[in-house]
């Protein structure tokens, strides 16, 4: 998804469209917008050639989330948060 629309989905949640939010976004978007915990969402960045911090992509997964982007689930028998987009994003949650 080209940037313009990434600053788009922010703005029009209240976010201020900051590099590391649009890196943010973009990389949750991969994978057909499938739940991911902050690791995954840092090794998408290296597969495509970012650097993006834990503590980046903490703040930033919790800013989405105050913001009404994402949703954390907690899996069982696993210790890390999962994060999803919360639909029109993330499509079809149900189940």
């Amino acid at each position: 998804m080209p940037d313009a629309e990434l600053r788009g989905i922010l703005v029009a949640r209240g976010l201020r469209p900051t590099r590391q939010r649009i890196i943010l976004i973009g990389l949750l978007l991969q994978n057909d917008a499938q739940p991911a915990t902050i690791k995954a969402v840092i090794k998408r960045a290296q597969d495509n050639g970012r650097r993006i911090s834990r503590s980046t992509v903490r703040n930033g997964l919790r800013d989405f989330e105050q913001f009404g982007l994402t949703d954390s689930r907690s899996v069982q028998g696993v210790r890390e948060t999962h994060f999803a987009l919360n639909p029109p994003l993330g499509g079809n949650r149900s189940g």
